[in-house]
């Protein structure tokens, strides 16, 4: 930020709320002022108020009460497009019709600008943004990176005063991700532009941000630079969203300006640094970070490290002062003790260097084992545990007084789906029946499948939802990574009740769904049976709709080649079977017209811009009462949604007890009745009415000539796959 701009105030959020049903206040009294030129994120975990703040300040959302003013001026009444507000969104939003350079021309021609100022303006964009080789290509044909990039310019392309971003980095990979926040910084200082950017990824917003709000629970709990909220937290939510930290219990015995002396359980004195703390004799929390911490093993005692720099949310300083005693004598281990005798808890802190124990300074980092899955914070606390006994601790950290943010109620459950008649259909048939015979109140929330979501909450230690749904491979995936909590099979009670695979070791599949051939009956002068009629636009001419993506569309074409369901996936492993299955999309690629959202493939076959296409059985059902589409169950694939519960997640008694619920045959026929689902529980189809069981992919008939979704199969294939895909189909 310009020194000249610093304390030039932009916007201003004055007395702000916002409530969509006129009872519970998404946004709470915001009052906020956004200096010119600086780069303000707003973070916080899903639910915050982040988000919602960002789309009034957009003009997308209209507040509830108070004033939002833009160089002074209100702009509550204000169309979007009037505003002088670039926006860049997580999906990108770009045109797929058009080209990168008509995509950065649009918001140009809409404003009158003159071809050729139009021109000049679409070249220096694209130069920006270095994609100048790319201005004749579509979106489909650009990698996630340079759909980004393009996104960015043409938010910029009009040269703004204000530029609102919306997680835009959410669905890259860690390195991409990594590399377009550098990016994004340094065309911030190169332009000097206003920027307010949202994100829940903490290390996103301590390293690009000149100010970070802090958002929880419809409130900014503090607002300030990225290392003061770090070192200065104002109370114990942001200390705990902000990297690792870790709180001893204590009383507050006196306070001498910015500093106090603190008492621990066992009455080992603490001297620290006060930050909002009560009288002499109050209840307090001491709060460590990790990496500020030394152990030393010949003396016994704890110290904190100055740090370098940023800290490192993976990594904490261990030393141990004599090359003749183990890292591991610090945490009262024997230096000869194998990794096999020793506990899970203590396993993963061990740390080895060419074949032996480390015995000399180290950054150790820990690693969560399969067995014990301790996590850094939790070995911490063990070690603290152990550190407290001596008397003479000296120990120089934060001390944080208790404040009064709000906890997450243990009477209400976040669960959080795919939306749409899946979601009407579990409220009708989960929440309500169990908010009346428990007392729990279950928070229906939403979200497109982003995993990026559920591991930013998890990094940052900061978990706002119960319970998620997944389809299998994000649930292989997820519990491979550490994503999600372990869940006892227990929870669905007798396992052969339900249909193979529904049980996993994160995760309860509670309905099963297939992707089958859906068609319009009515414009259609003979059936199709199968996939074969699919590649056959002599038969049939006309567009036909797939899936983009390499999953389904591979197999549906090895089918369409003459691979029997069952022997789909073994084809497929080998290189032939791959290229074949190119090959053989060959054959039909002018003819296929993508989609990417569920509700697609029915408003495609009604409007009759294809004759036939791939869909998800459950929303053709939806929609069969009001027009003639139709599905061929052989050939389908079918999955699981399941329930998975992010690791960390409070309540776990509670949203276990709800999982357990879902299960239940009457709940299950419940939820197959309002959408076409199957259960998954085998007990619930024997009570379902035989004409539901029609439209049911696990109806015996439907299902014998489907084939599951091998999760293995593309947790090994999968992104070569995927790769090999997204350049075919840019040809």
């Amino acid at each position: 930020m310009l020194d000249s701009q610093a304390n030039e105030v932009l916007v201003s959020f004055r007395g702000i709320q916002k409530s969509y049903d006129g009872e519970a206040l998404i946004v709470k009294d915001l009052n906020l002022d956004i200096r010119k030129g600086e780069f303000l994120t707003l973070l916080g975990p899903s639910g915050s108020g982040k988000t919602t703040s960002l789309m009034m300040l957009a003009g997308f959302e209209t507040p509830t009460a108070g004033e939002i003013l833009l160089g002074g001026r209100s702009i509550n009444k204000l169309p979007p497009h009037k505003r002088d507000m670039g926006m860049v969104f997580q999906n990108y939003a770009l045109f797929p019709h058009m080209t990168v350079s008509e995509n950065l021309a649009f918001p140009l021609s809409v404003r009158g600008m003159a071809k050729l100022d139009i021109k000049e303006r679409v070249k220096r964009a694209l130069s920006m943004v270095q994609l100048e080789g790319f201005r004749n290509r579509y979106p489909a044909q650009l990698s996630g990176g340079q759909q980004q990039r393009v996104a960015l310019a043409r938010a910029l392309v009009f040269e703004p005063q204000l530029v609102l971003m919306d997680e835009p980095l959410g669905a890259l990979d860690k390195q991409l991700r990594e590399q377009m926040q550098m990016e994004i910084k340094h065309l911030h200082q190169s332009l000097g532009v206003t920027v307010v950017y949202v994100t829940h990824d903490q290390g996103e917003a301590l390293t690009m941000s000149d100010r970070v709000a802090v958002f929880h629970q419809g409130e900014i709990q503090q607002i300030d630079e990225p290392r003061a909220l770090y070192e200065r937290p104002a109370n114990t939510f942001v200390a705990n969203f902000l990297g690792e930290n870790n709180r001893l219990p204590a009383r507050l015995v006196s306070r001498d300006g910015d500093n106090c002396t603190v008492e621990l359980g066992r009455g080992e004195r603490v001297e620290a640094l006060a930050v909002k703390v009560g009288a002499p004799g109050t209840p307090v929390n001491l709060s460590i970070r990790p990496e500020r911490v030394r152990l030393n093993g010949a003396s016994a005692t704890a110290r904190i490290a100055s740090p370098g720099g940023w800290p490192n949310s993976s990594t904490w300083a261990i030393t141990s002062a004599s090359a003749s005693r183990s890292v591991a004598s610090a945490i009262s281990l024997s230096s000869n003790q194998s990794p096999s005798s020793i506990p899970p808890w203590q396993l993963a802190m061990s740390c080895r260097s060419a074949g032996k124990w480390n015995t000399s300074v180290r950054w150790i980092r820990c690693k969560r084992h399969k067995q014990g899955r301790a996590s850094k914070k939790a070995v911490f606390n063990r070690i603290m545990e152990r550190i407290t006994m001596l008397n003479s601790l000296k120990l120089t950290a934060l001390s944080i007084g208790l404040v009064c943010a709000a906890q997450a109620s243990a009477e209400n459950l976040t669960a959080v789906t795919f939306g749409g008649a899946n979601k009407q259909a579990q409220i009708k048939a989960f929440n309500e029946p169990f908010e009346a015979k428990t007392g729990h109140k279950i928070i229906a929330g939403e979200y497109n499948g982003e995993m990026a979501k559920v591991k930013a909450m998890v990094d940052t230690n900061s978990v706002s939802w119960h319970l998620v749904e997944v389809e299998s491979p994000e649930l292989s995936r997820g519990c491979d990574e550490g994503l999600f909590e372990e869940i006892d099979p227990s929870v669905a009670g007798n396992p052969d009740d339900f249909i193979e695979g529904a049980i996993q070791p994160c995760g309860v599949g509670f309905f099963v769904w297939s992707t089958v051939l859906a068609y319009n009956a009515d414009k259609l002068a003979s059936a199709p049976t199968g996939w074969a009629d699919f590649w056959d636009t002599e038969k049939f001419p006309g567009k036909r709709g797939l899936r983009k993506g390499a999953k389904y569309t591979l197999e549906f074409a090895l089918m369409a080649d003459g691979v029997a369901p069952k022997d789909v996936y073994t084809v497929l492993a080998t290189k032939e079977g791959q290229d074949r299955a190119f090959k053989k999309l060959d054959q039909i690629k002018p003819s296929i017209q993508w989609w990417e959202a569920g509700a697609q493939p029915p408003q495609f076959l009604a409007s009759g811009d294809v004759v036939m296409s791939s869909a998800y059985n459950g929303r053709i059902a939806a929609v069969q009462d009001e027009s003639n589409l139709q599905v061929v169950w052989d050939g389908g694939i079918y999955d699981f949604d399941s329930w998975a519960m992010p690791k960390g997640a409070k309540d776990q008694k509670a949203a276990l007890e709800f999982v357990s619920f879902t299960l239940q045959p009457q709940q299950q026929k419940a939820f197959s009745e309002n959408i076409a689902y199957g259960p998954a529980n085998k007990k619930a189809v024997e009570l379902l009415d035989p004409k539901l069981l029609k439209n049911m992919p696990t109806t015996p008939e439907n299902i014998a000539n489907q084939v599951a979704m091998n999760v293995t199969f593309w947790a090994d294939y999968g992104e070569q796959l995927e790769q090999r895909f997204n350049a075919w189909a840019a040809r």
